[in-house]
């Protein structure tokens, strides 16, 4: 009998058949990718390492716990300089942001309390001009 995992997988690649790209399952990345498209549907063989995940393991297994994670978006900046030859080359695109993962070995509120207060800096009116009116929604 099927497991779980193999039956959804299945049902999966069944549903995404009639879908004008190919589909394929485990299958190698072919040279070239046909106009239609391509789906590779991958059932959990190794493949490119999920970085946050093992990093989040790899801080469980020390004794941390995780606790936030945020998306830190980055200025394009030198991004075409950085990656201009790797994306001529094999088309691998460069990253503008940051993955930030929060972890925390003990209470998370006796470690907020260690941190001290949160400083802000002041707010550019500039900046508030930009923002929506609140009596604008009424």
């Amino acid at each position: 009998m099927p497991t779980t995992r193999e039956t959804v997988l299945a049902a999966l690649h069944a549903r995404l058949q009639p879908l004008a790209a190919r589909t394929l399952r485990d299958e190698v990345l072919p040279e070239r990718i046909p106009a239609a498209g391509l789906i590779i549907l991958r059932d959990g063989q190794p493949g490119e390492p999920e970085v946050p995940g093992l990093t989040v393991e790899a801080f469980e297994a020390a004794g941390a716990r995780f606790y936030n994670d945020a998306i830190l978006v980055t200025a394009v900046g030198s991004l075409p300089i950085r990656v201009g030859r790797q994306f001529t080359a094999a088309r691998k695109l460069g990253r503008t942001h940051q993955n930030v993962l929060v972890f925390c070995k003990g209470d998370p509120r006796k470690a907020t309390e260690a941190c001290g207060p949160v400083e802000f800096g002041e707010i550019d009116a500039a900046e508030t001009a930009d923002e929506a009116d609140p009596e604008d929604d009424k």
